[in-house]
């Protein structure tokens, strides 16, 4: 980097450890641990008016503390991951190279990366980057269905209450990344949707099933039209889902923090867990889940409301931990591991007594 503005060059670098980690190790699961360590976070981190830009204005070397942060570090990470999925992996990598090549041994900002990446590409990187580095915060996208179509609305997300005029004057430039799964069970996923205003209409069949931000690479938020966001849930609950675990993560994480936000109430996401329960093998997922009823349960006064969460957490994790049992056995799978000791965590803390 030439100066301090542009630290989050060297911060963001998590993100490039995946894809050694990813070929080596498939087993690792290393975009859905890279989902739970940064994007999660720096969606949380980012969602407050008093949040700062991954790059801002350092005019005195002392002052870079205050970035010094994981938002720096994770934001910047998981705008880069965004970028390559929607770049496609390859093209994405030849343009680091370039950039690399072309100033090798010497100091840059964030510009000559852009630069590397659009020729590589051919897209215009800096114009689809600028603000997701330059501004604060980040969009939920609003879908609606309209006589056969969707329609998108962005808006600057806060998770304390819906942005004024004065706080949502910013328009990302927003991969949609929008699976379709049709009557047959058969997959699409439109790669090149680029939402850059502030609402689009996207032709698709309504009646098949949709998903916007498809694997979770996107950093944003999605709500759904409640009707459409139940039978996402049936789809996940099935054993044969088409639906991917980054997927459930994501959508997990949707709907809670939405509902957390005032934008629709909890009994959805919790209808949503609830099918999950016998089929969900991820122990990312179970964190997850954990992480956002316990949440749910602190935030709540009445003494009954918080009696029947924990009589629906005691119910969700009953028919696995059971079926997993209680006994380490000698060879097991890491997942199977990992998976248990959550489990098992959760059953004696919600207190199922066997």
């Amino acid at each position: 980097m030439k100066w301090w503005d542009n630290l989050w060059l060297n911060e963001g670098r998590e993100f490039a450890f995946a894809f050694p980690e990813r070929t080596l190790f498939p087993d690792w699961k290393v975009y859905l641990s890279f989902y739970t360590a940064h994007t999660e976070s720096a969606l949380s981190l980012d969602a407050r008016l008093s949040s700062h830009a991954v790059q801002v204005e350092v005019p005195n070397a002392d002052d870079i503390g205050q970035i010094f942060d994981s938002l720096s570090y994770s934001k910047a990470a998981s705008v880069l991951r965004m970028l390559s999925v929607y770049t496609g992996e390859e093209k994405f990598l030849r343009g680091v190279s370039i950039y690399l090549k072309n100033h090798l041994y010497g100091n840059t900002v964030v510009e000559d990366l852009w630069a590397g990446i659009q020729q590589a590409t051919g897209l215009n990187i800096p114009t689809l980057m600028a603000n997701w580095v330059s501004q604060i915060g980040y969009p939920v996208l609003t879908v609606k269905e309209i006589d056969g179509s969707i329609h998108i609305h962005q808006d600057r997300f806060l998770i304390t209450s819906k942005a004024n005029e004065k706080d949502n004057q910013t328009i990302w430039h927003i991969p949609l990344r929008i699976q379709t799964i049709n009557s047959k069970g058969e997959v699409t996923v439109e790669e090149q949707a680029l939402l850059t205003t502030r609402e689009t209409t996207y032709k698709l069949d309504v009646n098949s099933l949709y998903k916007l931000n498809t694997g979770g690479t996107g950093f944003y938020w999605v709500f759904y039209p409640s009707e459409h966001f139940a039978k996402l849930g049936l789809e996940a609950a099935r054993v044969e889902s088409t639906l991917s675990t980054e997927d459930h993560l994501s959508l997990l994480n949707d709907a809670m923090t939405l509902a957390t936000a005032g934008y629709s109430d909890t009994s959805g996401v919790l209808t949503f867990i609830d099918g999950l329960k016998e089929v969900e093998t991820e122990y990312l997922v179970w964190k997850c889940i954990k992480d956002q009823v316990e949440l749910v349960i602190q935030s709540r006064s009445d003494k009954a409301d918080e009696e029947g969460l924990w009589d629906f957490l005691r119910t969700i994790v009953a028919p696995l931990s059971r079926k997993l049992g209680y006994v380490y056995l000698p060879g097991e799978h890491t997942d199977i591991l990992q998976l248990r000791t959550i489990l098992v965590g959760m059953a004696a803390a919600y207190g199922l007594t066997e």
